[in-house]
């Protein structure tokens, strides 16, 4: 279990790191590396929330969106503390939506643990 939540900051490191996108067309490098995070946090979010193929499909194209926000946010010079916290915002909402109770009170502990 501690794999997978070191696996989940991993993953969730990488989706912050990312700092070379445009906001207005993103290359094939760009949407690729973008592809590569989402699909590395939703795999482990698989293994962490044993999620079915609905939600798998709905979390890796919430994390894709978070993704793409954070890149527009960097091209743009605009990355202000509540930029970010807008934009983690919206990917936590999305998350409640897509997730049952358990998975998600599982997801915000995750989430903890990562910032700490």
């Amino acid at each position: 279990m501690k794999k997978i939540y070191t696996m989940c900051i991993l993953a969730l490191g990488l989706c912050l790191g990312v700092q070379s996108l445009s906001a207005q067309s993103l290359s094939l490098q760009e949407r690729t590396e973008i592809n590569k995070v989402a699909g590395e946090t939703t795999e482990s979010l698989i293994k962490a929330l044993n999620l079915n193929k609905d939600s798998q499909e709905q979390v890796y194209n919430a994390y894709k969106d978070y993704q793409k926000g954070h890149a527009n946010l960097v091209k743009s010079k605009t990355m202000s503390p509540e930029a970010m916290t807008k934009l983690k915002n919206r990917l936590t909402n999305r998350m409640e939506v897509i997730l049952n109770e358990e998975q998600f009170e599982a997801y915000k502990t995750i989430l903890k643990e990562q910032e700490n």
